[in-house]
């Protein structure tokens, strides 16, 4: 691996982790669409709460070659802080070099009290569930499932009528 720097995230690396996010969810389009807009406001956040979460960037050379968005919270059930990868984002000339692990085993090692980490990979990308699983990722037994309050009262209305 090249001699690479992977650290929290600076408010002069921002404009490099917006280009890097749209690429990833240009590449990988399971799911939500994403704008500056949303990026911004997710930087923001974490600057303003750095209890919930951390930008991290991983640096070669002077260059951003990747991101990440790792996202802390209390887990009852595993007794202690999880960290959950939000989004993980290596430059595709840069695979292949052990940035990826390298990026893993700094956000395994972001905080001395986290008891594991969580990340989503979508189904069809096979690929990436086996890189994850050769670097001791398991699959959970439980599946995720989400709330959102806009979809959920467009459902109330086909479901009760829009006059209930």
């Amino acid at each position: 691996m090249a001699d690479a720097d992977f650290r929290p995230a600076q408010a002069s690396d921002w404009s490099q982790i917006q280009r890097m996010c749209r690429d990833l969810y240009v590449e990988d389009v399971v799911g939500e669409t994403m704008d500056d807009g949303k990026i911004l406001r997710t930087l923001a956040h974490l600057v303003a709460h750095p209890d919930q979460g951390q930008a991290w960037v991983v640096v070669v050379d002077g260059r951003a070659l990747g991101y990440a968005i790792l996202i802390w919270f209390w887990s009852n059930e595993y007794g202690g802080l999880l960290g959950v990868v939000d989004e993980i984002w290596v430059e595709p000339e840069a695979r292949g070099l052990g940035i990826g692990s390298g990026f893993l085993k700094a956000l395994q090692h972001s905080r001395d009290d986290l008891v594991g980490l969580d990340l989503e990979v979508s189904p069809e990308n096979t690929h990436a569930r086996d890189w994850y699983a050769r670097r001791g990722f398991v699959p959970i037994r439980n599946q995720m499932l989400r709330w959102r309050p806009d979809r959920a009262d467009r459902h109330l209305d086909s479901v009760m009528g829009a006059s209930s």
